[in-house]
């Protein structure tokens, strides 16, 4: 993992399913457990929560199932 600098001058890793930033990020509070967290793109396209030791926030947030997307069913994605 390659390491990438936030709004407070540290260094936060950056996981391999996104892209790392060329400025530098703004830390935020995550809105159900509080915990700093960063939103990187992914490899995709989308937003997604990472902690600093480059993890999904979606790992670890007791509130995750309440915030992810529901994935489209393979009918809908084969439209």
């Amino acid at each position: 993992m390659t390491g990438y600098v936030v709004s407070s001058g540290e260094t936060w890793q950056c996981p391999p399913w996104a892209i790392a930033p060329a400025a530098r990020v703004t830390v935020r509070e995550c809105r159900s457990c509080g915990a700093r967290v960063v939103w990187l793109k992914t490899i995709k396209g989308s937003l997604a929560p990472c902690n600093q030791d480059g993890t999904s926030h979606f790992s670890n947030c007791p509130d995750a199932p309440t915030w992810r997307k529901p994935r489209a069913s393979r009918e809908e994605a084969a439209l």
